[in-house]
């Protein structure tokens, strides 16, 4: 005959479980299970309970024990999935979700754990589909918009990603784990405005996170703002002394400041403090030319690279270190194999999967032939400004940190860094399916533009923006700024291609991970820049060559200011290396030291390992 439960002693358990008196609930339950051991309720009740008095490997064993009792009983799979996630037994818990699922819970608790264990094992796209599900049935819950959120910025679908981190905020404006993720998603699309708003306010809902500060603190220097950076560097170090990534951050901050010397010792300090990293050793193998004497830092490096428990974003990182450090040792074949293997990476941690199709052509390409049948007085409102602007364009890593840096040191000249304004406002002014241009649209731009340089240069005549990509627009910055300045500067294109191959991206370029993708941009770039050469004036348009530049700097130099009618030289032009404003560049060191040319003709160094490179050869 079987043990028969007295109802008093399972209600007064479910009330203790309810009322949170827990370690009286387990006690009631193991009560109750002395009388029947494989009460299969009652073992789900104990799990629980254990598991929210944080005795995970208790609770699990409750679960064990229920499953065996009743191998159809779907909630004990589930809440034993739940309990191995939670100690880190992932494929496991991923067995357990799916028998659940198979037994039939599939309420959206189970739909979005399930998910959550696919998203575990990186197994986005399967994840996606049962969120769907389970953001159908209960729209409303935040921890579904987070998961579908992070799904899809496992499939490299950053803009669903933001606007599902967006929808759980607003749903619980509190939740820090969403901030976090869209800070960082933020950041990494390069909105770096929304990127510092998002990291405020998990500031403010932790102001003592040393994490957050210095979060906050990385946010402020990748929009070149280092002097807001500093403070907060300061004060994380108050709650932490010991953050490798503070030291890193506040020499990140001497670097940009040109203070190269300064920012060594706390590259090293980052270093000392956490060997297995990337960030850092990148940071002080760029802020130096590495020598023979250097070799015990290189082959500490390449020892960290061989370890296992290396994040993936760290590898990256310290790969394209190693690849800098063999190139300054003269050892071409191992730098090309790292950056190789950097590449790889590094495209894998931004696009996952998805290839780059060098045929998908955005609406900037229909600029040059919209020119022609345009007219700037047609757009300008013909006001006359106290501030115009200087665009200097090209390809990347041709050399447009160096003129900015060559013009801003002019007192008539402010600098604005890369401005992403026209690559993503812009393109809301072509109309009619890329046949016409929207004027009043795009003289608000222009109005919203020029307000933008003001603030960041509010007593100069010319503001500069080196973004290099704005080649593609300059048909729309010609129609919106009349009187502005536009300086293409070129560079050797294998010495181009190669140093963006050799140089980690802040920004998410599909293209720049492999060497025909670089060559199809780069080809592209030269179309572009063909078609724009007939119709820009030359009175606003000037090309400029970056191996003439270093081989003649003061005639090229003379030659830029006049163009850009700055009503007067100053000496200090010929000395950008002496230009105190901050910079943010992966050539920080180099911007640092007087005009050189031992970067032309690198390419013919790694001639034997420039695979599609070799094409572009003049």
């Amino acid at each position: 005959m079987s043990a028969v439960i007295p109802p008093e002693l399972l209600n007064s358990a479910n009330s203790s479980l309810q009322s949170g008196n827990l370690a009286q609930c387990v006690e009631q339950v193991e009560r109750i299970l002395a009388i029947k051991p494989n009460h299969v309720p009652t073992l789900i009740l104990g799990g629980i309970a254990t598991l929210r008095l944080n005795q995970p490997e208790t609770a699990q064993s409750y679960f064990d024990r229920a499953k065996a009792a009743d191998p159809k009983c779907a909630p004990a799979f589930l809440w034993s999935s739940m309990t191995l996630r939670r100690l880190g037994h992932i494929q496991p818990a991923l067995e357990d979700a799916k028998r659940s699922f198979n037994l039939g819970q599939q309420d959206p608790l189970a739909l979005h754990h399930l998910a959550q264990c696919l998203i575990d094992g990186e197994q986005f796209s399967q994840a996606l589909p049962l969120l769907n599900r389970a953001y159908a049935a209960a729209p409303k819950v935040a921890a579904i918009h987070l998961a579908l959120g992070t799904a899809y910025q496992g499939l490299a679908n950053a803009s669903e990603a933001i606007a599902s981190y967006r929808r759980a905020i607003q749903l619980e404006p509190a939740n820090i784990e969403a901030l976090s993720r869209l800070r960082q998603i933020l950041l990494e699309e390069g909105d770096t405005h929304a990127a510092v708003g998002i990291a405020q306010t998990v500031v403010t809902l932790r102001p003592d996170s040393a994490e957050d500060l210095l979060w906050l603190a990385r946010a402020h220097i990748e929009e070149s703002r280092s002097s807001l950076a500093d403070p907060l560097i300061q004060q994380a170090l108050k709650l932490q002394p010991d953050s490798s990534l503070a030291h890193s951050l506040l020499g990140s901050v001497l670097q940009m400041s040109g203070q190269i010397l300064e920012a060594g010792p706390e590259f090293r300090r980052s270093i000392e403090l956490d060997p297995s990293q990337g960030s850092a050793y990148l940071a002080l193998a760029t802020n130096q030319k590495l020598k023979e004497a250097d070799r015990p830092f290189v082959d500490q490096m390449v020892n960290i690279a061989t370890r296992d428990d290396l994040p993936k974003s760290q590898l990256s990182l310290l790969q394209y270190a190693i690849g800098k450090a063999y190139e300054d040792l003269g050892e071409y074949e191992g730098a090309m194999g790292y950056l190789d293997s950097a590449n790889r990476l590094a495209y894998e941690l931004k696009f996952g999967q998805q290839k780059f199709d060098p045929k998908a052509l955005g609406p900037y390409d229909v600029l040059p032939n919209l020119l022609k049948h345009a007219s700037p007085s047609q757009v300008s409102n013909g006001e006359e400004s106290d501030l115009e602007p200087i665009f200097v364009v090209g390809m990347i890593r041709s050399g447009t940190t160096l003129v900015e840096q060559i013009l801003s040191a002019h007192p008539l000249v402010g600098a604005a860094g890369e401005q992403k304004f026209w690559l993503e406002n812009g393109v809301a002014a072509i109309t009619g399916n890329g046949t016409r241009i929207d004027r009043e649209h795009l003289a608000r731009l222009a109005a919203r533009y020029r307000r933008h340089l003001r603030e960041i240069s509010p007593f100069t005549y010319r503001v500069v923006d080196k973004m290099p990509q704005n080649y593609q627009a300059l048909g729309l910055i010609r129609l919106a700024f009349p009187n502005a300045k536009i300086i293409h500067i070129r560079r050797h294109p294998i010495d181009t291609c190669l140093s963006i191959y050799a140089t980690p991206n802040r920004n998410r370029l599909r293209w720049a991970h492999n060497k025909a993708n670089i060559v199809s941009a780069y080809e592209r770039y030269l179309q572009t820049m063909d078609a724009y050469r007939s119709i820009l004036p030359s009175s606003h348009f000037i090309e400029v060559d970056y191996e003439e530049l270093t081989r003649d700097p003061d005639t090229n130099i003379r030659r830029l200011v006049e163009f850009c009618e700055l009503n007067g030289w100053d000496d200090a032009c010929l000395h950008p290396e002496n230009n105190v404003r901050t910079v943010v560049t992966p050539s920080v060191w180099q911007v640092r030291q007087p005009i050189y040319r031992t970067s032309v003709a690198r390419w013919k160094k790694f001639e034997p390992w420039l695979g599609e490179f070799a094409h572009l050869n003049p």
